[in-house]
């Protein structure tokens, strides 16, 4: 079975300095690849490769690589830096997708105390939900239509197991927490 070669990404410190730290298992000919790419260091303590944030730019990065490298863009990380299917950082990123989010969604986030990173995932992927449903009453799709949205991103869009899991958590708290339906 010939599996992918993945890369995942998280922003840390290091040094004093905010990084963007790319971890894969250890595969030699993606190493080879990996230090193709322009001010990319080896952080013995931190046991990953980096580029310091300012220099992160996630298309150059992409083009060094071979195709069959699998980038996990899905995480929180990236959103500042490029221009990805990852939560953006703004307070109302349902405004900046030109959509309107139900006020008893962001409300309910609020009361259960939702964590703040928690929040801006489930208002981002639930904003490209109804973007998605566009013109249609969201309390009129069915479980059948919603599997198939997701069908599409995992087919057209490659989205992770991460980003589909919270894209699904995303849709339940609208239907089963701010609706009150019975949970699927």
């Amino acid at each position: 079975m010939n599996q992918k070669k993945h890369i995942s990404f998280s922003r840390i410190q290091h040094k004093g300095e905010q990084i963007i730290a790319l971890r894969f298992a250890y595969n030699r000919s993606l190493i080879a690849s990996v230090k193709r790419i322009p001010l990319i260091r080896w952080s013995q303590s931190k046991k990953c490769w980096y580029l310091k944030q300012n220099a992160f730019k996630l298309d150059s990065v992409k083009a060094l690589l071979p195709s069959d490298v699998y980038l996990d863009t899905a995480a929180p990380a990236l959103a500042e830096n490029d221009e990805t299917d990852v939560p953006e950082t703004s307070k109302n990123t349902s405004m900046k997708l030109g959509l309107k989010v139900p006020q008893a969604y962001t409300n309910l986030l609020d009361l259960k105390q939702y964590s703040k990173s928690t929040k801006k995932v489930y208002l981002h992927y639930f904003g490209k939900f109804i973007r998605h449903f566009t013109g249609r009453d969201l309390k009129t799709i069915q479980v059948e239509d919603i599997n198939q949205y997701l069908l599409n991103l995992i087919r057209e869009k490659n989205i992770s197991t991460s980003q589909q899991n919270q894209r699904i958590n995303a849709i339940k708290f609208y239907y089963e927490k701010v609706l009150g339906r019975e949970r699927r």
